[in-house]
């Protein structure tokens, strides 16, 4: 499974699972299996005599069958169980000894994954099938039942499910194979990328070792590498479903969601039943905001196997972003009953939902939490917002903030961020963008109206600056689109290094340049709404820009949104955001990122033209929505429309933290949050300069 996740400057995207491991196939065409079975069940052989057939042997020529479609299929986990099946039949079958476990050399342990499951071990290089192979080979039908077991052996010591000390010999592999390996990780082991690097040294085309080390390829981040032995693998065979499936996470996981989808049709085309790959299909739908049809590939997926809890995830995703917040809830509790272990179902359900005390789920993540040590890091980071959120809602603050620093630690960890550098470009930004150089080149930029920025730190509000704007018919709610900064950088000249020039490179373009900035801003926003009067941005960290917007689109509005700076800093904090904001996961750092960005507003509120920007409080909203509300519309140049008060029913998407808040009516909740947290956020309030304060205060 590989979750992946895209994000940028504060938009979350939901964690989207796609999958390449194939699901039971029995479960998906128990008629094929039936059939396969009784077909089996008519063979009656030993040099073409007719004979009635033993109980045993009918036992062991339905494993065998089952078998059989298992290799067709790569079902190597079960074929594994069969094959130890079918070896416990054949040799209890030519002789007087009780069928038992373990006949066929593999021994079963349980999963170090998921201890309710058993996974097969291959036992010594020989193994017992060796030794009952020199045993029964005069008895007639031993040696052909005994060989065809070893056969699926090496079968499986090709695709790494089991790797034995004699895969050392078969696949001339110089490295000393252990000769007891559990097969839960075969994908991540060097062994098995050793077994078939040597396989195809001997046979470069063989079809399975290309699919399969391409896909240890993707789990490595080796994605060109990856995608070459696909492509390859897939001219052997263009109709193998699993290999499009395969070649297309690799496309979904370089950013190319189009291609991805193309490729998960292509395995459809193949294999219409194949459910992994109806989910990815709706995954990568997901990312190019086809929402409808994305949650009908999920909904396809779970026709065909109801119990596919990443189906069921993604869904309560797609709906979340669409605003069926009950439905998604409702998806996100079928995912954690068909995957009670499984964290990403909890951070889902979390942002859902208020928990009370007693609350199951609240339990259940408890349960996983003294259980960590079987979790991935990222999975305990996710397990840490989602019981800080939980812990919060029934009261327990202090637990809370102990889970939300323990999770902001982790992920910090795993980020690399340059604070010097980030807060210098603070100082850049206002020594470049004087009231001077604004009022001189504003002439140069393209005269639309439509264009509406709504700017701020994260967590103050945007969301609902934005939902209320688009509840008037003449607006578009756009979301938090990079487009302004990708038309910046489309017009300044390269740097080395591959660093940015902005901002003083920005400030000497040619009028031409400048308006060209204004133009290709427009163009790429108004394909989503061209019949609009006005179109809104909220990507907050245009804040950077407000100086250069002035400029090229002179009669753009501007709206900052604000919050108290406690209040904005610890949403930030209990925030798991996807995109690169690495400094929200430290309270210094945050508070320290949070003053450079209150003296850049404090330079744009004396530098910007008059009527360019208002500032709207968060706290004033909540206190009298439509005073507010009407200071927005006026701003923009429209007439009132009493639509904007109800904005939480109005039906759009939206991708950010605030999806689940914007459907509700305007609550208070969320005002004066931080009182509950005291001496805990001294870290924080020292790096915002309140050293004698103990709670929020503008």
């Amino acid at each position: 499974m590989i979750a992946h996740v895209v994000g940028i400057n504060g938009q979350v995207v939901p964690q989207i699972s796609l999958h390449a491991e194939v699901p039971s196939y029995y479960s998906r065409r128990p008629d094929i299996l039936s059939k396969k079975i009784r077909e089996q069940e008519r063979i009656v052989t030993d040099c073409g005599v007719e004979r009635p057939i033993s109980r045993r042997r009918r036992a062991r020529q339905s494993l065998a069958g089952r078998c059989d479609v298992l290799k067709r299929r790569l079902e190597w986990r079960v074929a594994a169980r069969v094959l130890d099946e079918v070896a416990i039949y054949s040799i209890a079958e030519n002789s007087d000894r009780a069928p038992h476990r373990g006949a066929s050399g593999l021994e079963w342990i349980p999963s170090e994954s998921d201890p309710r499951l058993e996974v097969p071990m291959i036992v010594a290089p020989e193994g017992r099938i060796s030794r009952a192979y020199r045993r029964k080979r005069e008895r007639p039908g031993a040696t052909r039942i005994l060989e065809e077991c070893r056969q699926l052996t090496v079968y499986l010591v090709r695709h790494a499910v089991i790797l034995p000390a004699q895969a050392e010999r078969q696949c001339q592999v110089r490295t000393k194979l252990p000769s007891v390996l559990p097969i839960d990780a075969h994908f991540m082991l060097p062994e098995a990328e050793q077994v078939y690097g040597s396989i195809l040294a001997l046979d470069s085309n063989h079809f399975s070792s290309l699919h399969n080390l391409g896909y240890i390829r993707l789990q490595q981040s080796r994605r060109d590498e990856a995608e070459r032995l696909l492509r390859k693998a897939l001219k052997i065979n263009p109709k193998s479903a699993d290999a499009w499936n395969t070649l297309g996470l690799v496309m979904h996981t370089a950013g190319k969601f189009r291609e991805a989808a193309a490729c998960f049709e292509k395995s459809l085309s193949s294999d219409p039943v194949l459910a992994h790959a109806h989910n990815n299909l709706g995954a990568s739908l997901h990312m190019l905001e086809r929402y409808d049809r994305a949650t009908d590939c999920y909904r396809q997926a779970l026709a065909l196997n109801p119990r596919y809890a990443d189906a069921h995830r993604n869904l309560g995703n797609a709906l979340k972003v669409v605003g069926r917040i009950d439905e998604a809830r409702r998806s996100y509790e079928a995912a954690i009953d068909a995957a009670p272990r499984q964290v990403a179902n909890y951070l889902g359900i979390a942002d859902c939902k208020r928990f009370a005390k007693g609350d199951p789920h609240l339990q259940a993540m408890e349960t996983l939490a003294r259980e960590a040590d079987g979790l991935t890091e990222s999975e305990r980071i996710n397990l840490h917002f989602a019981l800080a959120k939980a812990l919060a809602d029934v009261g327990e603050h202090a637990r809370s903030f102990a889970e939300l620093l323990a999770g902001n630690a982790l992920k910090r960890r795993k980020l690399t961020y340059d604070e010097a550098s980030s807060l210098q470009q603070f100082e850049r930004v206002r020594e470049t963008f004087t009231p001077g150089l604004i009022r001189d080149r504003r002439a140069d930029g393209e005269p639309s109206a439509i264009p509406v920025f709504v700017i701020g730190m994260m967590r103050s509000g945007t969301t609902l600056i934005e939902q209320i704007l688009a509840s008037h018919p003449e607006v578009f709610g756009a979301g938090e689109r990079a487009d302004f900064a990708l038309a910046v950088e489309a017009e300044l000249p390269p740097r080395p290094g591959g660093r940015s020039a902005y901002p003083e490179a920005a400030a000497g373009l040619s009028a031409k340049r400048m308006r060209q900035i204004g133009v290709r801003y427009l163009a790429g926003i108004r394909k989503g709404a061209p019949a609009k009067a006005r179109i809104v941005n909220k990507q907050t960290t245009n804040f950077l820009f407000a100086g250069l917007i002035a400029v090229v689109l002179p009669n753009a509005r501007i709206i900052h949104a604000r919050r108290d700076p406690v209040d904005t800093c610890l949403s930030c904090l209990s925030t798991d955001f996807r995109g690169d904001l690495p400094f929200t996961y430290d309270p210094g750092e945050m508070g320290r990122y949070y003053q450079a960005y209150e003296a850049l507003m404090q330079h744009w509120r004396e530098a910007l033209p008059p009527g360019t920007m208002i500032e709207i409080d968060y706290e004033a909203v909540v206190g009298d929505l439509e005073s507010q509300a009407r200071r927005l519309i006026a701003h923009c140049g429209l007439d009132w429309n009493p639509a904007c008060l109800s904005f939480h029913t109005t039906e759009r998407v939206v991708l950010t933290a605030s999806a689940t808040q914007v459907r509700q009516p305007i609550y208070r909740g969320s005002v004066g949050r931080a009182r509950y947290y005291g001496e805990a956020l001294r870290p924080l309030l020292n790096a915002l300069g309140r050293v004698g304060q103990t709670g929020p205060l503008r």
